[in-house]
């Protein structure tokens, strides 16, 4: 019998990638997110589910995958995922950990040159008809400021290294990493207070949901850049609100909010001060690729009795893993 694996909300819909690494031999189903009717009956005979943030997956949604072996994510975050629920059921969760480090660290330079330099302010103000060179707001040169990364794993070390070319000072606080030679470790509250830029890159797990807050804004350098490509709900978006439009901090640069995708109306597109990208830091046309087939690497493994190599839960106790 075929192994039937569901693809809900794929990110361009070819799935010759996917076909590819998986064989003929397993039926690929496409499958919108909504509605949610004919995504549960879609899914409840998969052996495999591959998803993205689109489509977060409960408890209730996993328990009606009865034969799911593995709940694949396209991307790094598996926060859409009850990967608590998923390990009582015996589903393994991956995810894919190194697809997009470079596009996301690339990303972040560029809203933190965009930002420094009111790149983005002129360009729109030029287009409007305006030519005010020395407009848009206070310039200061950035060789010898003080760039600081909350959370130094792949994508924050990434940052340092094309950051340190531009001759900042950089420093890092990451509870899991004590030492680099890319940057000097320091505490949340020394971060908060040197950096000129501040550059999230963490996971949103329970501890760091909107640790982004009115206290910590408060800490922070009344001039400081705040930059965001990992995941809009570790800012609490009114506390940002309120301190861009008090002045409270200078600028916020953000590829991911909350809500998201942002309504057209919201009060955060209004601010001169906030520069805001549509999620778009992972993509590139190589990424792209990454992600595709290693989410599919770790399907095919799956349907083979094997553990994937990128397994969130660990813990999971699987009856068909060969041994």
């Amino acid at each position: 019998m075929k192994h039937k694996v569901v693809i809900a909300e794929h990110v361009d819909g070819n799935i010759e990638i996917e076909r590819e690494v998986l064989g003929a031999d397993v039926e690929i189903v496409l499958c919108k997110a909504k509605p949610a009717e004919a995504f549960m009956e879609a899914i409840k005979d998969c052996d495999a589910l591959m998803t993205t943030n689109a489509k977060p997956m409960n408890r209730s949604e996993l328990a009606g995958m009865p034969k799911c072996r593995v709940v694949a994510r396209y991307g790094i975050g598996y926060d859409s995922i009850d990967v608590e629920a998923a390990t009582d059921l015996g589903i393994m969760v991956t995810n894919n950990p190194s697809y997009c480090v470079d596009e996301v660290a690339e990303h972040a330079l560029a809203l933190i040159l965009s930002a420094w330099r009111r790149v983005t302010q002129h360009a729109i103000a030029v287009k409007a008809g305006e030519w005010a060179p020395l407009g848009g707001g206070k310039i200061r040169r950035l060789k010898g400021r003080t760039l600081g990364i909350l959370g130094f794993g792949a994508i924050g070390q990434g940052l340092a290294k094309r950051a340190s070319g531009l001759g900042m000072d950089i420093v890092f606080h990451d509870p899991f990493v004590d030492e680099s030679v890319l940057a000097r470790s320091v505490s949340m509250d020394e971060l908060l207070e040197v950096a000129d830029v501040l550059s999230l890159h963490m996971p949103l797990i329970d501890s760091t949901r909107g640790i982004v807050d009115k206290t910590f804004l408060g800490k922070m350098k009344q001039d400081a850049i705040l930059v965001n490509c990992s995941r809009g709900p570790l800012i609490k978006t009114d506390d940002l609100l309120e301190a861009l439009n008090t002045g409270e901090i200078g600028m916020a640069a953000l590829d991911t909010t909350d809500p998201e995708p942002i309504p057209k109306d919201h009060p955060l597109l209004a601010c001169q001060n906030a520069l805001v990208t549509p999620h778009s830091a992972w993509f590139s046309e190589e990424s792209t690729i990454d992600l595709r087939r290693i989410a599919a690497l770790n399907v095919a493994a799956a349907l083979r009795g094997e553990v994937p190599t990128n397994l969130v839960n660990k813990d999971v106790k699987l009856s068909y893993v060969s041994q």
